[in-house]
């Protein structure tokens, strides 16, 4: 078992007829394979195929962020056909990216530049309705995950809020109610919108933040040839490392033994896959619906996810 990556490339070396003592020709080109193997795993594709990607338990960590208040002190004034409005108050943080929804209108806008203190913003497309000073809601739905988690691979689900004790869980896009729908307080569901970005189906509270709870898998530092680089890998598998990379090695020397170390590689990938799988469901069961107490009552979500109020 390997300790650390500067083992891994000696062996790859080693199994590829190379000298490990510094002066081999392929010497500085072992860290590239070690690391195309290490990522090939992380996200599939490369050498095992774009079906292996999973959620490996030895890349999960954990993030939290906190849901904006929604906003709605004072009136707002638009213009037909203009995307400049006005403010009677000052918004006194950053509101671009917000959904701005008029009372008694369908159409909702997205702030595109305001400036926090300022009573001016615009809009990202014309006022559709006419001339008006009117009563209205800032919500800020949508989030990027990255600027909390800045070595975010993906999501996992679901994320957790410690309102009703619940889960937020995730639709797709398609399946999340028009903007001009949101009247929940505490969103009950998240949709992707790209990689990083999500939309919650919940504006918050005006008073309050609400502490939002994730976990991710996440893309760690690329491996070195050094003896403190480590792969997140456990020790027992490290040595698909080893056969990754050799076999890298010997396919730009054109040596038929690379199938060798190919077949053996996918061959620990299995026994790992089978491993992360048992790992997983281990994990999951953190997420079992919560008992029920006495003095509690339960609501279930049409997805199954059950509530707890007090």
């Amino acid at each position: 078992m390997f300790q650390n990556t500067a083992e891994i490339i000696d062996a790859a070396l080693f199994d590829g007829g190379e000298r490990t003592d510094g002066t081999s020709s392929f010497n500085s080109q072992m860290p590239r394979y070690v690391n195309e193997v290490y990522q090939e795993i992380i996200l599939g594709g490369g050498l095992f195929g774009p079906k292996i990607a999973q959620d490996w338990f030895w890349l999960i960590k954990n993030a939290s962020f906190t849901l904006e208040s929604f906003i709605d002190s004072g009136t707002v004034t638009l213009t037909k056909d203009s995307t400049s409005i006005t403010f009677s108050i000052a918004p006194q943080v950053s509101v671009v990216g917000w959904y701005l929804k008029i009372s008694g209108f369908e159409d909702v806008f997205k702030i595109a530049s305001h400036t926090a203190g300022s009573n001016s913003a615009t809009l990202d497309v014309s006022f559709t309705g006419s001339s008006r000073t009117s009563s209205y809601e800032l919500m800020k739905l949508e989030y990027d995950i990255s600027l909390f988690a800045s070595d975010f691979i993906r999501l996992m689900e679901p994320m957790r809020i410690n309102y009703f004790s619940g889960v937020i869980t995730g639709i797709d896009l398609k399946e999340m109610h028009a903007i001009n729908l949101v009247i929940n307080e505490v969103p009950t569901h998240f949709a992707m919108i790209d990689r990083t970005n999500v939309r919650f189906n919940g504006r918050g509270f005006r008073d309050r933040k609400i502490r939002v709870d994730f976990q991710y898998i996440h893309k760690p530092p690329d491996l070195t040839d050094s003896t403190n680089s480590v792969p997140l890998i456990p020790e027992i598998h490290r040595s698909i490392l080893a056969d990754g990379a050799t076999y890298k090695l010997l396919l730009a020397k054109n040596d038929d033994r690379m199938q060798v170390y190919l077949e053996s590689a996918r061959n620990r990938l299995s026994m790992m896959i089978e491993e992360n799988r048992q790992m997983m469901n281990k994990i999951g069961e953190n997420f079992r619906p919560i008992i029920r107490r006495s003095g509690y009552g339960f609501n279930q979500s049409e997805s199954g996810v059950i509530f707890k109020w007090q």
